[in-house]
């Protein structure tokens, strides 16, 4: 026996479409709903996200506070850091701790 595809690819039906079936949605409103509507998990205290000077972002997300802050505590020290983003259920916090040396 063949198993079926899991899921048809329907860009066709898409493209055929016409543009009036898809609603306009105004600037400030896709804003505030994609851009300014984040959310985490509820299982999830905060996400932290580190740039480094080589150019490369990783990301970790915590579902204790303690863990975080021993993560934070470690990559204060890391000489190679250069942005850090943590983002938390109230805010989205931005540290610029070093440059690159391109800039």
């Amino acid at each position: 026996m063949t198993k079926g595809k899991l899921f048809a690819n329907n860009w066709k039906v898409y493209r055929d479409t016409p543009h009036e079936a898809f609603p306009e949605v105004p600037f400030d409103e896709f804003m505030e709903w994609r851009i300014l509507g984040w959310e985490l998990l509820p299982t999830h205290c905060c996400i932290i996200r580190v740039h480094t000077k080589d150019g490369k972002v990783k990301e970790y997300s915590y579902k204790r506070w303690a863990a975080a802050k021993k993560k934070l505590d470690k990559l204060m020290i890391d000489p190679n850091l250069v942005e850090l983003t943590i983002a938390d259920e109230e805010e989205v916090k931005v540290m610029y701790i070093g440059t690159n040396d391109d800039e």
